[in-house]
């Protein structure tokens, strides 16, 4: 029943991080609109425009996301004795400052300005083409959320696979078996 509960655990962490670097990186690759024109040939208007779009959709769904994987994080290798705490509190601590970034990078209506740079909202929104102009010097200038988002996440995930495809200490062969 542990490992069960353990596993359903460990998959609701790995799922809900996996999702917040999914539209990290999509926001990533957004904010690059001559490379995303080039791979898909869609504009840097189209491509400033689904930013924006998706920018509010991560909002406060991302931060119940991020919740859930902290709370998920915490409980999973207590309820499996998982003997790898460092691991595991590395990814707590990787889900936490997802859930930052989130809070402090994120509004109701999108991405919030980042340090004292401007939002590539304050551009103007009537003009597609300044959103993306701003969004792509805004991303070259500093680090963004969705960066900073993107790193959080990825690191959380090398971590998770390296805690689950590992052996642990002692796991070798069994007691009674020689060789």
């Amino acid at each position: 029943m542990k490992r069960l509960l353990g596993g359903l655990l460990e998959s609701a962490h790995v799922l809900a991080i996996a999702l917040l670097f999914g539209a990290a990186a999509l926001l990533t690759r957004l904010t690059s609109p001559h490379l995303f024109a080039d791979t898909l040939g869609v504009s840097q208007e189209t491509a400033a425009r689904i930013f924006e779009d998706l920018a509010r959709m991560v909002g406060t769904p991302g931060r119940a996301l991020a919740v859930v994987a902290i709370i998920a994080a915490i409980l999973a290798p207590y309820v499996r004795n998982d003997q790898r705490m460092g691991i595991a509190w590395a990814r707590i601590a990787c889900a936490a400052a997802a859930l930052v970034v989130l809070l402090a990078g994120w509004g109701d209506d999108g991405v919030r300005t980042w340090s004292e740079t401007a939002s590539a909202f304050d551009a103007d929104v009537e003009r597609h083409a300044n959103a993306a102009q701003a969004l792509g010097a805004r991303a070259d200038e500093t680090l963004t959320p969705w960066n900073a988002l993107l790193g959080f996440t990825a690191l959380n995930l090398v971590l998770g696979a390296f805690q689950m495809f590992t052996p642990e200490k002692g796991g070798g062969p069994s007691k009674g078996s020689k060789g």
